[in-house]
């Protein structure tokens, strides 16, 4: 057995719990992090500032510090809903093919895919932080490896500007790792388990940015 596919079994005998205790610490310290290095008041005036009043940017800017915590709470939501929808795609897809796996491992397998997103946005924060600036608000939708910074997103259509920043070289990394991890728990070539995820994930992800751009199209008209 190979040093990598020891150290998946490892992370695969953990407690979900602690998977999941793990995963929302790192979320948690990167929207602290991303919080304190960019989202200043000089930001909020530089994005605003020939738009509206300064008393309203300063409200803006009280309100978001009180309510900062909420950030938080969000960001681990989302990151739950994100594991969660994923194991459930990977469960329908393994029904379908006829696997027999839990969803229990299904679940934990996709905690630990999930910190592919952890490594995109400590990928974010350091390019930010050396190569880029900063300069408003706009400039933190920033998606590394994406199609979006291909296009200049001045000219991008609101409703696709998700679909550009979900295609990313992150996004397939994860479609892979996803299958690796399977490999180990379904005991079949990578080649099979890379199938189950193009077969069971891939069209649930499609279907969430057709309901995301949906979502956005119709807020922008």
């Amino acid at each position: 057995m190979s040093i990598v596919s020891t150290a998946s079994s490892y992370y695969l005998n953990f407690k979900i719990w602690k998977l999941l205790a793990t995963l929302f610490g790192f979320t948690a310290l990167l929207v602290f992090t991303f919080n304190e290095l960019f989202v200043t008041e000089k930001l909020y005036y530089q994005s605003f500032g020939e738009q509206i009043a300064a008393e309203r940017i300063a409200n803006m800017i009280a309100t978001s510090q009180h309510w900062q915590w909420v950030g938080y709470i969000l960001a681990s939501a989302i990151t739950l809903i994100r594991v969660a929808f994923t194991a459930s795609c990977l469960y329908v897809g393994c029904a379908l093919l006829e696997y027999k796996i839990n969803f229990r491992d299904l679940f934990k397998i996709s905690i630990l895919a999930d910190f592919v997103f952890v490594a995109s946005a400590i990928v974010k924060l350091a390019v930010l932080i050396f190569f880029k600036t900063v300069n408003n608000l706009e400039d933190l939708q920033f998606q590394p490896f994406s199609l979006l910074e291909i296009f200049d997103r001045s000219k991008v259509q609101v409703y696709l500007v998700y679909l550009y920043s979900v295609i990313n070289l992150f996004e397939i990394a994860y479609w892979g790792v996803l299958a690796w991890l399977l490999t180990q728990i379904l005991e079949r070539p990578f080649v099979k388990t890379f199938q189950t995820v193009l077969y069971s994930y891939v069209p649930g992800l499609m279907l969430w940015i057709l309901f995301a751009m949906f979502i956005t199209l119709n807020l922008s008209t």
